[in-house]
């Protein structure tokens, strides 16, 4: 996509979402790894105020975190992706891991699928989890709230 294509994409999908006051890149592996790309999707979230953006890390890039930096856009990346493999004992684990980071650093950030498929899986465990994290201390928040 050229530069006018990746603004009108980003500014239409802002505008799908009203209310929402940070973004992030849980399928954008190839912006991701390019500066030229990413420097226009951040500097569309900027120019619409949007507060903060999540890297999920799915590349080892560091173009996201350097580029935030430049233009003054909060950065957070997330610690945990708890469903890659869309099994209950897995999700498990990785919220547990999740809990113990947050325990040890004062937050975590986990991310996952939700809304698509088989994302039930997902939300079930989340659900019965919360009793075990509220137990260790652990509070579940929204991302934007960690900027706060």
């Amino acid at each position: 996509m050229n530069t006018q294509a990746i603004e009108e994409y980003i500014t239409s999908a802002i505008a799908s979402v009203p209310g929402a006051t940070g973004a992030g890149d849980h399928q954008g592996e190839t912006v991701c790894n390019n500066m030229s790309a990413m420097r226009t999707v951040l500097t569309q979230l900027k120019s619409n105020k949007f507060g903060y953006y999540l890297d999920s890390r799915t590349v080892s890039s560091s173009a996201p975190q350097l580029l935030c930096r430049d233009l003054g856009l909060q950065y957070a990346q997330r610690n945990v992706n708890i469903d890659g493999k869309k099994n209950e004992g897995y999700i498990k684990k990785q919220l547990l891991i999740a809990a113990d980071i947050a325990d040890k650093y004062g937050k975590s950030i986990a991310v996952g699928h939700l809304g698509v498929k088989d994302s039930e899986t997902t939300v079930k465990v989340i659900s019965e989890m919360i009793p075990v994290l509220e137990e260790k201390g652990i509070e579940i928040v929204f991302v934007s709230e960690l900027f706060e």
